[in-house]
């Protein structure tokens, strides 16, 4: 309790309690400025409510980060990984669009499984039908006992059209070799289809490949078989190889075989082709 004797006591005492009083004031209105109000926010509610003192205000309205936002702004969620292949690491970025850092790409697809292609034989191209070989001898149509016969086939690489395995296809036949079969029973077997005594720059009747000395005199037969290779195709694409051979008889030949008999004669048939000896026959 404070007690005032005088005029002089009451005027100290009176300034200094104006001083406490303007002291506590001054300071009530520096706090109130630097404190924040008392905002209590409810975490199930949309409302957020802030009161100071006796005074209460409730704002209205959804917190940053809550709520649905429009629908057309929604976008399709995508998985992005990152792309190494990038050539520097400025060209990458961490996401479409943003950081220049990385690059992204989406991950890559599996590639579509095809069907395997069935596995074509010899069999399934037997409506492919080859061409049939032409044969022929030196000397032509006879020759000489003892001496050699050059038989001769004449194939030739050809394609095939037809339908294999119900598509269009085409079928290559490449010659590989032939096969004789005579009637004396001789079987000549040959990589080589034979070629002329002129073509392989010999004498005439000298032995080939594909030559054959009949031992006597007589009518014999000659029948050439040539085995090709295979390669088939569809569509135009490429070709493909089958494992194995097909075999294509050709018209049997027949041959006359003629004894020979050395005598003396004033001129070859080179020379003089009606030379005793010589097969030629004048026109008629």
């Amino acid at each position: 309790m404070l007690v005032l004797h005088d005029d002089d006591d009451r005027a100290m005492t009176s300034g200094l309690l104006w001083r406490v009083i303007s002291s506590i004031g001054l300071a009530a209105l520096v706090i109130g400025a630097v404190a924040p109000p008392n905002l209590a926010a409810r975490a199930d509610s949309d409302e957020v409510e802030a009161s100071n003192g006796e005074n209460a205000t409730t704002l209205e309205g959804r917190r940053p980060g809550q709520g649905s936002p429009p629908a057309d702004s929604i976008q399709p969620r995508q998985h992005w990984v990152p792309d190494h292949r990038a050539s520097s690491p400025r060209e990458r970025c961490e996401k479409p669009g943003s950081c220049p850092r990385r690059n992204w790409h989406r991950p890559a697809e599996d590639p579509p499984v095809s069907a395997p292609t069935p596995r074509v034989t010899i069999r399934d191209i037997a409506t492919f039908i080859p061409a049939a070989p032409i044969a022929s001898s030196e000397p032509q149509g006879f020759g000489i006992a003892s001496l050699p016969v050059n038989l001769i086939t004449r194939a030739s690489q050809h394609i095939v059209p037809g339908r294999l395995l119900g598509a269009p296809a085409e079928v290559r036949y490449t010659p590989v070799g032939v096969r004789w079969s005579i009637s004396d029973g001789t079987v000549i077997g040959s990589r080589s289809l034979g070629a002329s005594w002129a073509a392989l720059g010999l004498p005439d009747f000298s032995d080939t490949e594909t030559s054959h000395r009949f031992a006597s005199p007589g009518r014999y037969s000659a029948n050439p078989t040539v085995r090709y290779h295979a390669d088939y195709r569809f569509a135009g694409g490429p070709w493909t190889s089958i494992d194995g051979t097909v075999t294509a008889p050709g018209a049997a030949i027949t041959l006359d075989i003629l004894a020979g008999k050395s005598a003396l004669v004033e001129h070859t048939c080179n020379e003089l082709r009606t030379a005793a000896g010589c097969a030629y026959r004048p026109p008629r």
